[in-house]
């Protein structure tokens, strides 16, 4: 059974060879002669050795010479050590396909203790090495993959650490120096600065610059200011709008002589290359600054340092311009607080949210009683036993009284010259002018309110004394007026006999010139009621036209240089104008206003008093508009506000 197995396997042993992928030949051991081979091993062979024509001939007739001087070296290192040795990696060429690999294996086959034959083992290795050199291909990509990942990780952890570092900065020095900090902690240049455009774009100014303090000390290197061309590459990065870098070795490849194309920098022997990143703001609009860092070596330069700059490059001109609007609007609210602070007017402002005084000038302070910080801070509705000071219970809700006019701007209202009286913590008293407002948002959200104050203590005591002696004045002086008027009355009852026409006009002009002091007395007192809203109108049910024409009429026959009539609108002569007035005080009005039209009118001009009723939907009449109208020079219009106000005189 096992001879007819073996002589089985011996029938298929040629079929079963030329199945095996690899080429299989036996040399005789002492000439290297083919004594057999099977296809794959003939196919590798030239055109001419194939297909049986090589068996039988020896390796160095078939074999091409550029290959045997290799392939016999191994044949006969087998044969002298007896022992089977490898070739890897073997490249020849082939014919139609380029260079091709091979892994040869020979092996011994020993008889009686000495070597007889060779046996040949070839095996192409093409693919194997192709999907080797994919592999190594991809595990180059894979590294090179990774390398990028991380380093795109450490520029998005060093944009973090740089943007972070200025997030909250609102100052642009302060801003300045926290970013060339934060660089440092990334990069560790040798240099930095930043300088900025400001509003000039031909003006750079350094704002913070960083460096070894011992080298610059040395070589004191970044200017404070630069105008126009002296900027060199700082003007030159601004004007490309990009990022300039400078390097030593391009600058020696160049050979720039010429030191206004040499950066003064880079002759430096601390620095290998300078980065200047210009800051503009988004669309080109305006140039924040230019970023400078030196560095001692291109190291990282280009891969990390550039990139990550650039990115964050636009986050830190905005940030930068902020800045400058931060520190405009603080340099204008100093400036706000140090008029404020000069005004001997009392200021408050007082926060809506927490109700409590955010700002209060030292005059304020001086006008309420208050030492300055107690009243900064201070809640607006804290009462009286809550302050610092200890009012008596009688001044504490006057102590407090100007916390009212807050609290109603507070809610909206606007109050406009109100007099408060004040109890100030020594016990005295003063009487002040306040007005308050509410301050609003765009969209109308109130935020805070804001209260105006002056003291007037001094002029409500000299008005206190204005009608102490409007009342003694008029006490004293009407007196002997009346007495006097009295007496002249007698006189011209019962003129003395004897008096001639110059006597007797004398008398009458004494009781005329009585009558009109007596007059000039009550007017100073309706003045002194005026100002204290207590004169009173006494009004009655009467016709208004026909007392107001005889007022005309009176002063057009006494006018003799003016011409003066009477106007009617929607009314007629005949007709009547009913209604309640106080006929006194109306005519007292239209005389002055007729006296003021005659004495400031060109002679011979016209004068107008006209009347129009108003009248509602059914007709009846409301009102009455009284007017005088002259050809005088009129009220300069910065006049105009004073017009109502006691004793003013315009230009």
């Amino acid at each position: 059974m096992q001879i007819e197995q073996e002589t089985a396997l011996g029938a298929y042993a040629p079929l079963m060879l030329e199945h095996v992928p690899a080429g299989i030949a036996l040399f005789d051991a002492h000439e290297l002669r083919l004594l057999a081979a099977n296809s794959r091993y003939q196919d590798l062979l030239e055109p001419q050795w194939q297909h049986g024509h090589a068996l039988g001939h020896r390796l160095i007739e078939f074999l091409p010479r550029a290959a045997y001087t290799e392939i016999a070296a191994l044949f006969q290192k087998v044969l002298e050590t007896g022992v089977s040795s490898r070739l890897e990696g073997y490249a020849s060429p082939a014919r139609l396909n380029g260079t091709r690999y091979w892994d040869y294996s020979l092996e011994p086959i020993a008889e009686q203790g000495q070597v007889r034959y060779v046996l040949l083992t070839v095996t192409e290795i093409i693919m194997q090495l192709q999907a080797q050199k994919i592999a190594k291909q991809a595990k180059t990509a894979l590294a090179q993959a990774q390398q990028e990942l991380e380093l795109e990780q450490q520029r998005h952890e060093h944009e973090e650490t740089i943007l972070l570092s200025v997030r909250s900065i609102v100052e642009p020095q302060a801003f300045a120096q926290a970013l060339l900090r934060a660089i440092d902690t990334c990069f560790s240049p040798h240099l930095l600065a930043l300088y900025s455009t400001r509003s000039e774009q031909e003006k750079l100014s350094l704002l913070a610059f960083h460096t070894p303090e011992s080298w610059l000390q040395a070589t004191p290197v970044l200017p404070a200011l630069l105008v126009g061309t002296s900027g060199g590459s700082l003007l030159q990065a601004m004007q490309q709008r990009s990022p300039l870098i400078r390097r030593t070795s391009q600058e020696r490849e160049t050979g720039q002589k010429e030191s206004r194309e040499r950066d003064t920098l880079l002759a430096l022997p601390e620095i290998a290359c300078v980065v200047y990143l210009p800051l503009w703001r988004a669309q080109g609009a305006q140039c924040e600054g230019v970023l400078v860092a030196g560095f001692a070596t291109e190291e990282e330069l280009d891969a990390l340092v550039v990139p990550t700059l650039s990115a964050c490059a636009p986050h830190l001109t905005e940030a930068l311009a902020e800045t400058w609007i931060h520190a405009a609007l603080a340099d204008e609210r100093q400036r706000l607080r140090t008029v404020l602070d000069q005004l001997p007017e009392g200021v408050i402002l007082v926060e809506a949210q927490s109700g409590k005084v955010s700002y209060a000038n030292p005059a304020a302070a001086g006008l309420l009683g208050y030492a300055l910080p107690h009243l900064v801070g201070a809640p607006l509705n804290q009462s009286a036993m809550m302050s610092p000071y200890r009012f008596p219970p009688a001044h504490q809700q006057s102590a407090f009284r100007w916390n009212f006019a807050l609290i109603h701007a507070l809610w909206g209202k606007v109050i406009v010259n109100e007099e408060i009286v004040v109890s100030r913590p020594d016990g005295s008293e003063i009487v002040v002018l306040s007005s308050a407002a509410p301050i609003r948002t765009s969209n109308g959200l109130i935020t805070e309110a804001v209260m105006v104050f002056q003291d007037i203590t001094a002029k409500k005591q000299l008005e206190q004394q204005k009608n102490e002696f409007f009342v003694v004045a008029n006490h004293e002086l009407r007196t002997p007026l009346t007495a006097i008027l009295g007496y002249a009355e007698l006189l011209q009852l019962q003129f003395p006999e004897g008096a001639d026409a110059m006597q007797r006009s004398a008398i009458n002009r004494i009781a005329e010139e009585c009558e009109h002091l007596i007059h000039l007395i009550h007017e100073l007192l309706d003045v002194s009621r005026l100002e204290h809203a207590r004169l009173e109108l006494k009004k009655q049910y009467l016709d208004l036209l026909a007392p107001l024409s005889q007022v005309v009429i009176t002063h057009a026959q006494t006018a003799s240089m003016h011409r003066l009539h009477l106007t009617l609108e929607e009314l007629e002569p005949v007709d009547s104008l009913m209604g309640w007035f106080d006929l006194l005080r109306i005519e007292q009005v239209i005389r002055n206003l007729l006296s003021n039209a005659m004495k400031y009118s060109p002679s011979g001009s016209e004068i107008e008093v006209g009347v129009r009723p108003r009248r509602d939907a059914q007709g009846m009449e409301q009102e009455v508009v009284i007017w005088v109208k002259d050809q005088g020079m009129g009220i300069n219009a910065l006049d105009m506000p004073h017009i109502f106000e006691c004793f003013y005189r315009a230009a």
